[in-house]
């Protein structure tokens, strides 16, 4: 839809005129600064003040640019801004990178960013540190999520039952392999939950919990447990690369075998036509004997 940068630049501008918007500068700088195709597309907006109005204007900006990777980190948003830049965000079918931190996420907002993240599988990182979100909303989302690889949730007020939330998610979820949770208030009863979670989960190689006051036991067994991840993962890879290994071999044995079989059946048609011109020069000079009998 558009050709480069000036063309995004010019749609802004006319979204912005059209909204009584003035643009910041440094917003005009990020637009110019977001191009490629979409699937590698980075709109970096890190430090700028939107507030409602700019937020608006972006939110309709992403309903036609599509982009890879978004960065929100330390815009300050407000909930009702985070939900219309997630309902744009759906749009955009090659998104992988979310960054959130640092804006003004509560229950209402992390909503948003779940059904973003149901509508999207392609998203692998997701980093929304340093909010206010306390419930366990988004971790219903990772469940049957298949992309998501990296999440960073520290710092965000998350309470016991989101724990239980998340510990409920890693039974099912087989994608997510790093997690940061720290400085939140998991308790006793939400680190027992997420050992309960991570005993039936085989992916999940690094999961940071300091600051939850969950106990030193509960944090060792966490750390075991990613330990024994991290040697499934490992062995589960050499032997996906002996597999590969040895099909090449099978590859390559089945080319030889195909290679030695054309060359007999080659000789077999060869000889085959040797005998049929003997037996013809044969045939010929008994047909010519008979001929100087007579």
């Amino acid at each position: 839809m558009y050709r480069g940068s000036s063309d995004m630049e010019a749609r802004l501008i006319q979204i912005a005129r059209a909204s009584k918007y003035a643009l910041p500068a440094n917003l005009t700088a990020k637009i110019r600064q977001c191009t490629g195709p979409e699937e590698k597309r980075i709109l970096d907006l890190n430090t700028i003040t939107l507030e409602r109005e700019g937020a608006h204007v972006v939110a309709q900006f992403l309903n036609e640019v599509h982009v890879a990777e978004f960065n929100i980190n330390d815009c300050f948003l407000q909930d009702n801004e985070i939900k219309l830049l997630c309902i744009a965000l759906k749009e955009s079918q090659y998104l992988t990178t979310v960054k959130m931190c640092r804006n003004n996420i509560t229950r209402v907002g992390i909503t948003a960013v779940a059904d973003l993240l149901k509508a999207r599988q392609s998203i692998q990182s997701l980093d929304i540190c340093w909010n206010h979100i306390e419930s366990g909303t988004l971790f219903s989302a990772l469940s049957n999520h298949s992309g998501l690889q990296h999440l960073d949730i520290h710092s965000s007020d998350l309470q016991p039952d989101a724990f239980a939330s998340l510990g409920a998610a890693l039974r099912n979820n087989r994608s997510l392999q790093t997690i940061d949770i720290r400085t939140n208030h998991a308790g006793i009863q939400g680190g027992n939950a997420l050992v309960e979670g991570l005993r039936q989960n085989e992916t999940v190689l690094r999961l940071l919990v300091e600051g939850n006051d969950m106990g030193i036991d509960t944090e060792h067994e966490i750390e075991l447990l990613c330990q024994r991840n991290q040697t499934i993962q490992q062995r589960t890879a050499e032997l996906l690369a002996r597999i590969e290994l040895l099909q090449r071999e099978n590859d390559r044995l089945r080319k030889e075998f195909s290679l030695t079989q054309n060359e007999l059946e080659g000789r077999y048609m060869q000889e085959r036509d040797e005998k049929d011109e003997v037996n013809r020069e044969l045939h010929q000079r008994l047909a010519d004997i008979e001929r100087e009998g007579e």
